[in-house]
């Protein structure tokens, strides 16, 4: 009070005179107790501490996410299966071009999403890099070696291909064409709705040709569906041959032990075309709200 007092000339003390000779140091100096040099102090020292308590303020939010981070990470949904490891295949260039073709090179999606394994092709290197489970893992190298060997020729599926995420259904040779499409798009937009997984099996195109079915046991019986319903619209009366075994199929081989299918008959074209909807909306509705696979197969539903 009385330095503040002494500054402003409160205390009716006059103005000292300056002496002409005095060293500028004295005035900083700390020990000639100047106002100056307190207030250059405590300025210095007070601009210290915000820098420092900035640089605390800065540095916190980083150790409070990495800590929110960590107990993410600790979380019990975090933790891998025991079994869930990462695998290598060496591939060739042939092979590396075979897993990139296709619409946007989504051959390798195609793979992870089917398998549900995480699938990496690491062009460069030409390895392709497989992480999950040892069911996933080997599904996804499966699905990988078809996918290649696919250049050469259809596939040759053998009893060790059974995983139990395959379904296979002869297609006449008459239809293949219009079941596969222009550059098989029609297959890829199945595939695509359904997360499954389609080849041609065979070589001899004068008879029926078998086309493997891959993924969950609903992909393959929505994809199996849809197939069927594409050859009886140019096959009148073919699904009445096959209707036994494929409604018989995958029964109660789902992890609740209750899936199946039923099947109802429509009367005349008015009823199947009222249950259609136009572009088929009452039928995805249908879908949707009971959840179960809708598919209209000829006049059976």
């Amino acid at each position: 009070v009385r330095l503040a007092a002494k500054t402003f000339r409160l205390d009716g003390s006059q103005p000292e005179e300056e002496k002409p000779n005095e060293p500028e140091q004295d005035e900083r100096s700390p020990s000639c107790g100047s106002i100056r040099s307190d207030w250059s102090e405590e300025a210095l020292r007070a601009k210290a501490n915000d820098a420092k308590a900035q640089k605390e303020a800065k540095r916190s939010p980083d150790r409070n996410r990495r800590r929110r981070d960590d107990s993410r990470d600790l979380s019990p949904g975090s933790y891998k299966p025991r079994d869930w490891s990462v695998d290598s295949m060496k591939i060739s260039a042939d092979d590396a071009a075979a897993l990139t073709f296709g619409a946007g090179g989504r051959t390798v999606e195609r793979i992870q999403r089917v398998s549900e394994a995480e699938v990496e092709l690491l062009d460069k290197e030409l390895i392709l890099e497989v992480r999950g489970t040892e069911l996933q893992r080997r599904r996804a190298k499966k699905y990988a070696n078809i996918i290649m060997k696919q250049r050469m020729g259809p596939n040759m599926i053998t009893e060790d291909f059974e995983d139990g995420d395959l379904t296979i259904l002869c297609v006449p040779p008459d239809v293949v064409g219009y079941v596969q499409g222009q550059g098989g798009m029609v297959l890829r937009s199945i595939e695509e709705e359904w997360g499954t997984l389609m080849v041609f099996i065979d070589t001899d195109l004068s008879k029926a040709q078998r086309l493997a079915l891959f993924g969950s046991i609903r992909g393959r019986r929505g994809s199996e569906l849809k197939v069927l319903s594409a050859i009886e619209t140019k096959m009148g009366g073919y699904f009445a041959s096959v209707r036994d075994s494929v409604i018989s199929r995958d029964k109660y081989k789902d992890p609740t032990g209750t899936w199946g299918t039923d099947t109802m008959t429509f009367r005349d074209e008015g009823e199947i075309s009222y249950a259609l909807g136009k572009q088929g909306g009452t039928r995805k509705k249908l879908e949707r709200s009971s959840g179960a696979i809708v598919q209209y197969v000829g006049m059976v539903a």
